[in-house]
């Protein structure tokens, strides 16, 4: 499933009522979800633009909106899938734990993540796994630059070996790796992993 936003693509729809080719919104448990206003499809551009809340998936504060999934392909079978997004010129941001990135799995209390966040110290890029609305396992890198740059952030998910391993890489600099983190069968199930 590959997502390119020059085009509307049907299903989940952004605040020009363009499809964004998202399938499916994970509501929280507090908070609304889904907020159209905050997506635009640039559609010239090719570009999804998301303008970002509060809100956050993560242990007890269930009130991210906007946590958009597609579902696994049916060719996943036992083949490993590639998951990745690029974040174009990713702004600043304020220190505050704002993120930016992919995931996969079935809820708010059953993911993993891979996102650059902007924490006290700097940039980072994480990858964290909750099971049961606790933290599972978790990498983050060190503090990263990502002025100006693209951040490509790479999950590889693999259903024979019940893993998950992620990579990014920032600019025309080499691909980096966070480790691999063990999955539940659950998050390679097609039509209830996301």
């Amino acid at each position: 499933y590959s997502l390119h936003f020059g085009a509307n693509h049907g299903g989940i729809l952004d605040s020009q009522q363009n499809g964004t080719g998202f399938k499916w919104v994970d509501h929280p448990s507090t908070g609304s979800g889904y907020k159209p206003e905050n997506l635009v499809t640039d559609l010239a551009g090719g570009r999804l633009r998301l303008t970002t809340t509060a809100g956050l998936a993560h242990s007890a504060s269930n009130n991210q909106d906007n946590t958009l999934g597609v579902g696994l392909p049916t060719r996943t079978g036992n083949a490993v899938t590639a998951l990745e997004t690029t974040i174009v010129n990713p702004p600043a941001g304020s220190g505050q734990y704002q993120q930016a990135g992919l995931w996969i799995g079935n809820n708010q209390d059953n993911f993993a993540k891979l996102v650059l966040v902007s924490t006290p110290s700097g940039n980072q890029i994480q990858f964290l796994r909750e099971a049961g609305g606790a933290v599972a396992g978790e990498a983050a890198s060190g503090t990263v630059s990502v002025n100006g740059s693209r951040v490509l952030l790479e999950l590889r998910a693999d259903p024979v070996n019940g893993t998950l391993a992620a990579s990014y890489r920032i600019g025309s600099g080499g691909s980096r790796s966070l480790g691999t983190l063990t999955a539940p069968p659950e998050f390679f199930s097609r039509g209830s992993a996301w």
